[in-house]
């Protein structure tokens, strides 16, 4: 039997309205949950200082795992920048990389400029500056992408919390050879390498009024690692503390000149 085309009738049109409606309803909230500013008063503008082992801050930076799940790989990166031979501190380059860089030690302090399109973080040590674009772009694709030591960061609102996402590292030891300074007693050995395949991921926020600023890193690197480890590190704000000018070419000590 031949089956005759009806045109929507209006109550046909009324039932599909509702039906759109709904599914809008649902949609609009995730659509709404794209954050591109923070709350209002959450600001990490300022100088901090990384909080090492202070017993008088009631916040501990987590250890590096012990022992380190290092692949073969990782086992072979990690005798290379143990050797001092390999301090890439004492060429002069920033071999800690980003994750490095904010391993809240107690020697040098960092700053944070705040900018709705951007976070900009200055690092005491090397002179060092990274850039965290905030403005939805995305990272360059694979053949566009250079390797620089603070590698390609973009970042995104989660409430009060900054995620930061980056990639395009060059190669480095994130608690050794280079200016990476360590963030608690005993992260010495063995050195824990990064390499250009590093995937990190930070998510950080204020804590106690604004005085405390908390990462959390996730260190995700096959290359060296046979699985992704978390850590976690703390700083405090620091107003009085200066940034000084470091040009890590001057006042060389002897075994580093030539």
């Amino acid at each position: 039997m031949r089956t005759r085309f009806t045109p929507f009738s209006r109550l046909s049109r009324v039932s599909v309205a509702i039906v759109l409606a709904s599914v809008a309803a649902i949609a609009l909230p995730r659509f709404a949950s794209a954050q591109t500013s923070p709350p209002p008063g959450v600001d990490f503008t300022g100088i901090w200082m990384g909080i090492g082992d202070d017993p008088d801050v009631p916040y501990r930076n987590s250890p590096f795992p012990s022992p380190a799940p290092l692949t073969a790989k990782g086992r072979e990166w990690s005798e290379h920048w143990a050797d001092p031979a390999n301090n890439l501190g004492a060429k002069c380059l920033p071999g800690g990389g980003p994750a490095g860089h904010m391993n809240a030690g107690t020697f040098f302090p960092i700053e944070f400029i705040q900018r709705p399109e951007q976070m900009t973080i200055l690092f005491e040590v090397m002179q060092a500056v990274r850039r965290v674009f905030l403005d939805g772009r995305e990272h360059p694709e694979p053949d566009d992408l250079e390797s620089t030591w603070m590698g390609h960061s973009t970042g995104h609102w989660e409430g009060d919390t900054l995620v930061v996402d980056t990639i395009g590292v060059k190669a480095g030891s994130l608690n050794g050879s280079g200016s990476a300074i360590v963030a608690r007693n005993g992260d010495t050995d063995p050195r824990m390498p990064y390499t250009e395949t590093l995937h990190l991921t930070e998510r950080m926020r204020l804590l106690d009024d604004g005085q405390v600023l908390e990462l959390e890193q996730t260190i995700d690197d096959p290359t060296v690692y046979t699985e992704p480890f978390t850590l976690m590190r703390y700083w405090v704000r620091s107003p009085e503390t200066p940034m000084l000018e470091y040009i890590c070419a001057e006042n060389l000590r002897p075994e580093d000149e030539g």
